[in-house]
């Protein structure tokens, strides 16, 4: 499996169909966003946004590696959620995956946090 999602928010499955702003869907990629498997994380959190998401939280934790690929990924995903009104942002990033974000000057388009709990503030203000 290329990641795992676990929903935050009200528990009753009613009010997620009735109000999707208050629910955040974390996302944690394993080990590693490129070409292999950027298409599977893609397709998912397409899923996720056409579903009716409006706030995605990307951990980063277990990601020791992101391409050009995963890059490009990133900022689409994050350009087709925020034409639905949503947000998707980043946390937990490894130091060698931030430096090559921070290259390519990712942290400038999408949102990005050194902890979830940030990341979960931000997300619960919007």
């Amino acid at each position: 499996m290329s990641a795992e999602i676990h929903i935050r928010g009200e528990s009753r499955q009613d009010e997620f169909n009735e109000n999707y702003d208050k629910v955040i869907f974390e996302v944690t990629p394993q080990k590693k966003i490129d070409s292999e498997n950027t298409s599977q994380i893609s397709s998912l959190l397409s899923a996720i946004i056409d579903g009716g998401a409006k706030k995605i939280l990307l951990s980063m934790k277990d990601v020791g590696n992101v391409d050009s690929t995963g890059i490009g990924m990133l900022i689409n995903t994050t350009r087709k959620i925020r034409n639905k009104e949503g947000e998707l942002v980043l946390c937990n990033i490894l130091e060698e995956v931030k430096n090559i974000m921070n290259l390519v000057k990712l942290p400038q388009f999408v949102n990005i946090y050194n902890t979830e709990k940030e990341a979960v503030e931000y997300l619960e203000k919007l």
